[in-house]
């Protein structure tokens, strides 16, 4: 009996001492803190960083904004493991791919302008603004 209470002292006074210099040393910063007037806590931003870059990915963002409309959605799943980041991806995703659409159209329509100003086709002065010439009849 005294051997396992020689050991449980030998682990728990330890643990205690650790504890009590942690809480010691939090409650002075926190004085401290308070005592000097600092704006900037590092606790605080801590928990900041925490929750931006290890929570919020697994459980997703209270909302989304699109970034070309401004739009706000809020995201239904927030605080469920996996399905809320699901969300977020969602939207981003589907930002990403109408973004390029519109890209794609606008060039397009840019290449349209260019070659009626021209007098080529279409399809000619899509590869000359690629970099080939279609010169002489040949294909390249």
């Amino acid at each position: 009996m005294a051997v396992g209470a020689n050991a449980i002292g030998k682990v728990a006074v330890p643990v205690v001492l650790a504890g009590g210099v942690a809480v010691a040393g939090y409650v002075g910063y926190k004085a401290a803190k308070a005592a000097y007037g600092w704006t900037e806590d590092i606790v605080d931003d801590m928990k900041d960083i925490v929750r931006d870059k290890v929570v919020e990915p697994i459980v997703g963002a209270d909302s989304y904004t699109n970034p070309r409309t401004g739009q706000t959605y809020k995201n239904p799943l927030a605080g469920w493991p996996v399905l809320g980041s699901l969300f977020g991806s969602g939207i981003n995703l589907g930002i990403a791919s109408k973004n390029q659409a519109l890209e794609r159209e606008e060039k397009r329509s840019q290449i349209q302008a260019e070659a009626e100003a021209s007098g080529q086709t279409e399809q000619e002065k899509w590869w000359s603004s690629l970099g080939f010439g279609l010169g002489g009849g040949g294909v390249f």
